[in-house]
């Protein structure tokens, strides 16, 4: 069954077509791994085998296609969680992100994680496509949730290094200028939304607009939330509840109105 060009179905397996060149076609790999990702079907070993011994690297910036194919796999789900660690076992992940060599099997320092840190931010990015119909821009949602914790492994402020990891990973995936900007400020502040909610006064003016002046836009304010409660679910059971989830609710709620000038009718994801 044809999946797409150069990828068919057989056997219950993801493979190259007959008529696949990978050693012309550096957007295979990501072909291969979007449609791995949107049926649930594992890569077949010998297709990963000859991608490995034969695609070429992808020119930078990478092209749109190539770029689309990767936010196809980010947004699939779940499934995305074990076509990520199965380009990752055959090093053509490593290829895609070299960056990602400092956080692989790293442990995480907080106990109550309980997936090592490249999992967690596999783990969130399948958390997070839940929500893309949630946001104005799903795709800056999912490349957010994939780097959020990059910069762990290094030394320093994880949240000020992957932001300037993030500056260098997206022009080479493509993004513009303004996109990366935006990127890399959801990376810097990932972890603003829920300290701000779980260490002060949610019902404070002062709070919100403190926080507020760090947002800066609705659109940051929703893409921020989302990415929170992602990286929350995604570090382990009964790490979300109800008590996190109302003081958040309240602070989206307060920092909405205070930026937009209204209140806002939706509901923070469940």
């Amino acid at each position: 069954r044809p999946l797409d060009e150069g990828v068919i179905e057989f056997n219950g397996e993801v493979i190259l077509a007959r008529d696949a060149r990978p050693e012309r076609d550096p957007g295979l790999i990501l072909r291969v791994a979007a449609a791995s990702a949107t049926t649930g079907l594992p890569m077949a070993s010998s297709t990963l085998s000859r991608l490995v011994e034969t695609a070429p690297e992808l020119r930078t910036p990478w092209p749109r296609q190539a770029l689309k194919d990767l936010l196809v796999m980010l947004a699939a789900g779940p499934s995305v969680v074990g076509t990520i660690e199965a380009l990752d076992r055959t090093g053509l992940w490593g290829r895609l992100f070299p960056e990602w060599g400092a956080v692989r099997d790293l442990p995480p320092r907080d106990v109550v994680h309980i997936w090592t840190v490249d999992r967690h931010l596999v783990e969130t990015v399948s958390r997070a496509s839940a929500f893309t119909t949630r946001v104005a821009r799903p795709d800056l949602l999912v490349l957010g949730a994939l780097v959020h914790d990059i910069g762990k492994g290094r030394g320093g402020d994880h949240s000020i290094l992957g932001a300037e990891i993030a500056e260098r990973v997206c022009p080479r995936l493509g993004l513009s200028e303004e996109e990366t900007s935006l990127i890399a400020w959801l990376v810097r502040q990932h972890l603003l939304m829920s300290h701000t909610a779980f260490k002060r006064d949610v019902y404070d003016p002062k709070t919100v607009t403190d926080f507020a002046a760090v947002v800066q836009s609705p659109e940051r304010l929703r893409l921020l939330l989302i990415l929170t409660v992602a990286d929350i679910k995604a570090v382990g059971p009964n790490v979300w509840n109800e008590w996190k989830a109302g003081l958040l609710r309240e602070l989206y709620y307060h920092a909405q109105e205070e930026l937009s000038g209204g209140t806002l009718a939706d509901r923070l994801p469940e």
